[in-house]
């Protein structure tokens, strides 16, 4: 391994805070990627991390590599980006982060097309479960799904989703469909977390006539992954209200049914986003105009 590629590694540790998290990212196991820190440490004969039963920190030895890594690494990628701007096809490497369950259901399964139509364009994809800093972590590109809060990114929208009432068939026979908003809160509610402060849910009518009911929740369970809501939801725990890139597929499979097929939760934005600095990027924007060409359609709905 090149020494640049450990620094990367090293950085990645020190950003995500720990193996465990830097691992998922990377897609390898925790120990392969604590072997190559271990190794660098004994490369240079000093110790970088300090371990214990709450995590790793850096030693004020690792707080030095960290940051002349970053600075190095930081001045790879813009040789890399300069280097890709003087040519017509995309080429270099392009860092494109993604929330796990939307990048799975709907970006991953067409990435194959567009390294297809890139063919010099390495792309390297992390699905994190967290708002990814992209300044700091030398992002590229990002989808964003609801609001933007950050300052310092350039926002495409490329679409929307709605979250949509759902239940196992089981559920259903057990306790009944609700017939109006209203009978929802008399059944078991999965919340994400997202909506546990209010423990409410807002349904607008499909036709957009009339006013949203909001409808005060049971909470059975709350959680902060919806794909953990999906699995409760298809084993007959309550009423989850999911995003429709995952409820559409898991419908028309019969694991789930949905509710109130004429009521829905308000929109949600999906944007696709760049630090100020790469917005200009040639892979970067041909990314953005291949995911609003490829999912425009299905997350616009």
């Amino acid at each position: 391994m090149s020494r640049l590629s450990d620094a990367d590694v090293f950085s990645r540790v020190v950003r995500a805070g720990g193996f465990s998290a830097a691992a998922r990212e990377l897609g390898v196991t925790q120990s392969a990627l604590s072997r190559r820190v271990a190794a660098l440490e004994a490369r240079l004969a000093v110790r970088l991390l300090a371990r214990s039963a709450r995590g790793v920190a850096p030693t004020d030895a690792g707080r030095l590599y960290h940051e002349a890594a970053e600075r190095a690494l930081g001045e790879l990628d813009a040789a890399e980006r300069s280097v890709a701007a003087t040519a017509e096809e995309p080429q270099g490497t392009l860092r494109v982060h993604l929330p796990p369950a939307f990048g799975r259901a709907r970006v991953v399964p067409v990435l194959g097309r567009f390294a297809a139509l890139h063919p010099r364009l390495r792309v390297h994809v992390t699905l994190a479960d967290r708002v990814v800093d992209l300044a700091a972590e030398r992002g590229d590109v990002a989808v964003r799904i609801g609001r933007l809060r950050e300052k310092g990114l350039v926002a495409r929208r490329i679409g929307e989703t709605r979250a949509v009432p759902c239940a196992s068939p089981d559920y259903v026979a057990r306790r009944g469909a609700p017939r109006t908003p209203a009978a929802l809160a008399r059944h078991d509610a999965l919340l994400l977390a997202i909506y546990a402060p209010r423990e409410a849910w807002v349904l607008e009518p499909v036709s957009g006539a009339g006013r949203g009911v909001r409808v005060p929740l049971r909470p059975r369970l709350v959680s902060n992954d919806v794909e953990t809501l999906v699995a409760l939801a298809c084993a007959g725990l309550g009423v989850a209200a999911l995003p429709d890139f995952l409820a559409d597929d898991l419908v028309r499979r019969g694991a789930l049914v949905r509710l109130l097929p004429r009521h829905r939760l308000p929109a949600t934005p999906i944007h696709v986003v760049f630090p100020e600095r790469r917005h200009r990027s040639r892979a970067a924007r041909a990314f953005a105009d291949f995911l609003a060409d490829a999912l425009g359609a299905r997350a616009a709905r």
